[in-house]
């Protein structure tokens, strides 16, 4: 194995210089982000996901007015600090199961 897809998506979003493969569909970008001098258009951060990413906007919509303005004004330490800390939990977590899907899903005991 070339090792290239093994090492694909295991660095940490905030080191890494990824293309969002949500939002840059194209299979090539996948290799052409493999080398050293590649810079994509949109790179796949935490802000990009938690703000502006298509890809989790149905998650986002559903959000309190008061927590999307926070988000997109980068007040993740007040987030943290605030009411909001629980709504924001469950958005990341929902976030995170849309980006993995289970295989096989399995019923879970309610919380």
């Amino acid at each position: 194995s070339s090792g290239i897809n093994a090492e694909y998506g295991t660095k940490s979003l905030c080191t890494s210089n990824k293309a969002c493969r949500f939002c840059c569909e194209d299979d090539t970008i996948l290799h052409l982000e493999q080398l050293p001098f590649f810079e994509p258009g949109i790179i796949e951060s935490e802000e990009h996901v938690l703000t502006t990413c298509p890809m989790y906007d149905t998650i986002r919509y559903v959000l309190s007015d008061n927590l999307k303005s926070l988000l997109m004004l980068q007040e993740y330490k007040l987030i943290m600090s605030s009411s909001h800390v629980k709504e924001f939990g469950k958005y990341v977590h929902a976030c995170y199961e849309l980006r993995n899907p289970k295989e096989h899903p399995t019923e879970t005991s309610s919380i």
